[in-house]
């Protein structure tokens, strides 16, 4: 059963792996698959049996909203070609199942993991991600065209010059609002991760998935099958 808590540490004792959340509650396993996310080098560190790197390193995505009466705007999913250089997709248009009209999202680094605002700080997380080693080269590379997604981000109409190249009908006049989300984005000491990556940890009991970049939602299945075929080969499921 899901204990929703925060894993402050996990190790092994007596041929197990106990896993100790941050609310004093302990959960013991044989085997252990782990996949969190914007906090997977934390955990597959704290006592997974993982290797320094891959770090995650979060970026913030930032999407504006349409007005109800504009929905009709575009009905279909518009999507750039994407630019190899980067691991982001670009600003595309998305209709949604909750009756919602997405544009965007753009991409800046968050300030903590779990950053959603620029105000959300956390100089524990952000200085580690500034110092690592392929962090700062990755940010020498984009150094301009990270200046621009802040750019756009503070301001509404230069986000939408770059859509209007989509949909040259988009004015103001249609933007409702914004939301966003963080993602993480792997790097080790060359760059930045574009693969997935997914690893033995405390061997025959622990496996760690560090990376599973997109699409990992629309091949879902397939990477599920993927994990599956991994803990095989590291003998997580043998008896």
């Amino acid at each position: 059963s899901a204990i929703n808590a925060e894993v402050e540490n996990a190790g092994q004792s007596n041929e197990r792996i106990r896993i100790i959340a941050d609310d004093g509650r302990q959960v013991s396993a044989k085997r252990v698959i782990t996949c969190a996310g914007l906090h997977s080098d934390y955990v597959a560190r704290s006592g997974a049996g993982g290797s320094p790197d891959p770090h995650i390193t979060p970026f913030r995505g930032a999407w504006l909203t349409v007005k109800e009466e504009y929905l009709d705007l575009v009905k279909t999913n518009i999507y750039p070609v994407p630019d190899p250089r980067f691991p982001f997709l670009g600003v595309h248009f998305t209709p949604t199942m909750r009756n919602e009209l997405l544009l965007g999202p753009n991409a800046t680094l968050a300030f903590q993991r779990e950053g959603y605002r620029y105000r959300n700080v956390n100089l524990r997380e952000l200085l580690p991600t500034l110092m690592h080693p392929g962090v700062q080269k990755a940010m020498a590379q984009h150094l301009v065209t990270g200046v621009k997604e802040m750019f756009r981000d503070f301001f509404v109409g230069a986000n939408l010059r770059r859509l209007q190249r989509y949909v040259p009908s988009l004015s103001h006049d249609h933007i409702d609002g914004w939301k966003s989300g963080v993602r993480a984005i792997a790097v080790n000491q060359n760059g930045i991760l574009d693969e997935f990556v997914i690893e033995e940890g405390v061997k025959g009991m622990v496996m760690n998935v560090r990376n599973a970049p997109s699409p990992a939602c629309t091949a879902s299945l397939r990477l599920a099958q993927e994990i599956v075929d991994y803990a095989e080969n590291y003998g997580i499921f043998r008896e």
